[in-house]
């Protein structure tokens, strides 16, 4: 969701950018967990657990950006098989079958990586 709407981290090579948008970084994490609070019922058994994962995965952005950084890498948010097996570079995301040549990055579904790149959004509340 962040990528898509800080049109400066768009472009797959752009994932370590992130550090620079650490308060959008921290809109979206609460949006998110907002929409959760709004959506989940009334045993609450869905908050404690999005909150977790939500942060644990923005830590370890954050932290892959700076090793990146310190590096002197890029960090891409996903590259296929093919391609990540051959770059040298960081990856955030991968899917849950892929290749152990990247084992720094995240594993997710489909649906979360398969975002169109040149999407830009604005979110009306």
């Amino acid at each position: 969701m962040i990528r898509h709407t800080v049109q400066e981290l768009i472009e797959n090579k752009n994932a370590m950018n992130v550090i620079e948008y650490k308060d959008e970084l921290k809109n979206v994490r609460n949006y998110l967990l907002d929409r959760i609070k709004r959506s989940e019922n009334e045993l609450l058994q869905y908050r404690e657990d999005a909150e977790t994962l939500i942060d644990e995965f923005l830590d370890k952005w954050i932290e892959l950006s700076q090793e990146a950084d310190s590096e002197s890498i890029e960090l891409n948010y996903f590259k296929y098989k093919i391609a990540a097996k051959k770059d040298m570079n960081k990856l955030l995301l991968k899917t849950f079958d892929d290749i152990p040549e990247h084992p720094e990055s995240i594993s997710v579904m489909s649906t979360m990586r398969n975002v169109d790149d040149i999407a830009y959004i604005n979110i009306i509340e």
